[in-house]
């Protein structure tokens, strides 16, 4: 486990932004992640994956496992992100996420609007921890000047 910088802890290592090309082979390669330790599993809103994650991972305690939620902030507004969390959340049967990442900064003009919205969400309980992907050291800097929580995890996508 690793801790964050807003005292919750996150697995080193997951699954994360993937889909299969069917709902079984989701489920399998869930299972087998489960079946190998594996503790972390993203739910990636692009995707539409998270009834499959979720209806793999039911017979699994919620205490054992780290979900994250990675949020797409395409032509968002901070209405937007309020209910398509809450939606998600829904959905996926969850009352939390233990993370919420922004995807990535493709939305200039309601990106501060975007991270009031998760940080309000935090704020209900409804998120452990906040996160941005592929930002700039520009975009980091000008996110930690306009925000109230600083995202605690910071990612950084690649595919192999």
């Amino acid at each position: 486990m690793i801790r964050l910088s807003d005292g919750n802890d996150m697995p080193a290592v997951g699954l994360a932004s993937f889909r299969k090309n069917t709902t079984d082979e989701t489920k399998a390669q869930i299972q087998n992640s489960l079946g190998v330790g594996m503790k972390y599993f993203e739910i990636t809103e692009l995707f539409g994956n998270e009834h499959m994650i979720m209806e793999a991972l039911q017979e699994t305690p919620r205490s054992e496992i780290f979900v994250s939620l990675r949020l797409w902030p395409k032509d968002r507004k901070y209405k937007d992100v309020m209910r398509s969390v809450k939606a998600t959340l829904q959905g996926a049967n969850l009352s939390y996420v233990d993370l919420l990442v922004l995807h990535a900064p493709i939305d200039p003009v309601n990106k501060f609007d975007q991270w009031k919205a998760m940080e309000e969400l935090k704020d209900m309980g409804l998120v452990k921890s906040l996160g941005a992907g592929s930002l700039t050291l520009l975009q980091l800097m000008d996110l930690l000047k306009n925000c109230n929580f600083a995202p605690s995890v910071l990612e950084v996508s690649f595919i192999c």
